[in-house]
């Protein structure tokens, strides 16, 4: 192996002359797997041309499973753990269902050796080997035995099918449905009011044992069969993940071709819709949505790749944003969050029966979200309103989270379910909810993420994770009565904080866009580089522009990176937080005594940066 240290953390590379490269910034330790300001942990892995698509996609997915594997372990046991326990005669017939639907995509790709799209499912299928395979060498070295669920699919697989769990239950089971649904996410696709810019924002609905979460960039060389130096159209991914997966599962992608791509789940009420789901006539969900990613230069390549061998899982209306084609004078918006938009889906899925049953909440135009976006959507003017857009929820006092006006009566009146960002854990615990969804849960509105046209050149994204604590209190697991298991969570995620983190953070990117325009305007009638440089110097990082408020009479510092204690007499650090400092004559010029509350230690300089 090949490993060279960072400022943030260990860039590793594995295999024949260095095949792979990933950047790993979440530290092995449970408790330092999130950045503290965001609370994402953070992957990026890049292959090269020179080793074969086969070579890089088996060793992506060994390098990603063992060094994630502590985060996979720790998200199985948070999301599948115990599943089986109750449903044996569903997790035999989807292990059958899994072996016979293997053997079918086996069969197509033996068939199909010079098609891109059977190309792309054997590399997708040898990078879930892959990381089976790494994950499986941290188990071994960490004394981790297999568990219940292992006996019908890998841990893996288990992982990645999760999202399409309670559809398969009711296709293989019908007559025994365990398995409760959750609605999935809010998004918006809205251009500016002057047409200047383009946003595709998001945020995921789910359950909160879900929240240990991975923000992912995968490059891989991958060529099309036809021309082996003609890149992939999707080469590249950023991607907002969980430790295990190979895909988004919000889902939210900025990619290589321009594209952005993201979703919100759709209910299918029709079972008769189930009837012709077969395992040697299907790809699973999560398995076409990377194949349509990779393969797919526009929306319409992406929608007819994405519709082949439709498994009826994890139904969503997707949104695919072609940033190619978007010309500055573009107006209005396209909302999405749960109700399907296209009347022959939303006949044939059975929503307007249970509009016809239960009223507004299920219209697509009258819903509360659609409400509320039709409402607010005009308030978007930059990056700022559109993330305080996303994290809205003001269920107490706003009148369309109120009960009556989708003609129901709740007790108490109003529902924190009714709104952009749920939060369900702030409902009444004692309360009366006609609709189920409504109730008090351990669900929510768990994250944000938004990007926009400068952005998406460079593949980036602006998100946070967390339930929204923007109007509400922030969330926290000892005192929300929930016994979910949440391991390698922090008690409480103070996303409060991150408001002035996005706040820098959108203010860093509009100065980077005016400093673009100034530039492109100095080099077309021929500027000087001294005036060129002024603007490269005039950029600061977006942290630099939050300074912190330190209560006076004591001496503080920032921990620039991670530092882990190596005995008793030193003090750990975890990157970005602030320490109080002092300087003792039993140490020598490269330590200082460090305090935190009644925790106290020698700490290297070097991990240091003196505040006052």
């Amino acid at each position: 192996p090949l490993v060279k240290s960072t400022a943030f953390g260990s860039i590793v590379g594995l295999g024949v002359g260095g095949a792979l490269e990933m950047q790993r910034v979440a530290n092995r330790e449970v408790g330092r797997a999130y950045n503290s300001k965001t609370y994402w942990a953070k992957l990026e892995l890049t292959t090269y041309d020179r080793f074969s698509d086969e070579i890089q996609s088996v060793m992506s997915g060994i390098l990603e499973g063992y060094i994630t594997g502590e985060l996979i372990h720790m998200n199985y046991r948070n999301n599948i753990e115990g599943l089986c326990d109750k449903r044996q005669r569903f997790c035999e017939l989807l292990k059958q269902f899994k072996e016979n639907n293997t053997k079918f995509v086996e069969e197509m790709i033996a068939k199909n050796k010079n098609n891109d799209y059977w190309h792309q499912l054997d590399l997708i299928y040898k990078q879930i080997n892959g990381l089976e395979a790494g994950y499986h060498l941290w188990k071994v070295q960490n004394d981790i035995k297999n568990t219940t669920e292992s006996q019908y699919l890998s841990e893996i697989f288990w992982i990645n099918v999760g999202s399409e769990m309670y559809n398969l239950e009711r296709i293989l089971t019908p007559d025994s449905t365990t398995l409760r649904y959750r609605d999935h996410c809010s998004a918006i696709v809205k251009p500016l009011a002057d047409g200047s810019d383009l946003f595709v924002a998001h945020n995921t609905w789910s359950g909160l044992e879900t929240m240990l979460r991975v923000m992912k960039r995968y490059s891989f060389a991958f060529n099309t069969v036809a021309n082996k130096t003609k890149k992939i159209a999707g080469h590249s991914v950023s991607f907002s993940s969980s430790p295990g997966f190979i895909f988004s599962g919000d889902d939210y992608y900025v990619l290589s071709s321009k594209l952005v791509v993201q979703e919100t789940t759709n209910h299918n009420y029709n079972q008769s819709l189930y009837q012709h789901i077969r395992a040697d006539n299907i790809l699973f969900e999560f398995i076409r949505n990377v194949v349509a990613n990779r393969l797919a230069d526009s929306g319409k390549e992406w929608t007819d790749l994405f519709a082949q061998y439709n498994s009826g899982t994890y139904n969503n209306q997707f949104m695919i944003v072609d940033y190619k084609l978007f010309k500055k004078g573009t107006k209005g918006y396209w909302a999405s969050y749960n109700v399907p938009y296209f009347k022959d889906i939303y006949d044939r899925s059975g929503n307007a029966e249970e509009y016809a049953k239960l009223g507004p909440f299920y219209s697509y135009n009258d819903t509360a979200r659609a409400l509320i976006f039709r409402r607010d959507q005009s308030k978007i003017v930059d990056l700022k309103t559109l993330f305080s857009l996303m994290r809205y929820n003001d269920f107490k006092k706003d009148p369309l989270s109120e009960c009556r006006i989708y003609n129901k009566v709740c007790v108490p009146p109003y529902s924190a379910d009714l709104s952009i960002a749920a939060r369900n854990d702030l409902n009444d615990v004692n309360g009366k909810y006609p609709i189920d969804g409504w109730a008090h849960r351990a669900e929510g509105a768990t994250d944000a993420k938004m990007t926009n046209s400068s952005m998406v050149e460079e593949l980036e994204l602006l998100a946070v994770s967390g339930p929204t604590d923007q109007q509400q209190p922030p969330f926290q697991w000892s005192k929300s009565g929930f016994k979910n298991n949440h391991f390698g969570q922090p008690d409480s995620n103070h996303v409060r904080c991150l408001n002035d983190f996005v706040t820098a953070q959108i203010a860093f990117y509009a100065r980077c866009n005016q400093h673009m325009c100034d530039l492109q305007r100095e080099l077309s009638t021929g500027a000087n580089i001294s005036s060129i440089r002024g603007h490269v110097n005039d950029l600061t990082s977006p942290s630099d522009d939050i300074k912190p408020t330190l209560p006076p009479g004591k001496r503080y510092a920032k921990a620039l990176y991670d530092y882990d204690s190596k005995d008793g007499t030193e003090l750990s650090l975890l990157a970005n937080e602030v320490i109080i400092v002092s300087q003792s004559v039993d140490l020598d010029a490269d330590w200082m005594q460090g305090e935190r509350g009644a925790q106290k230690g020698r700490v290297p300089l070097a991990y240091l940066e003196i505040l006052n």
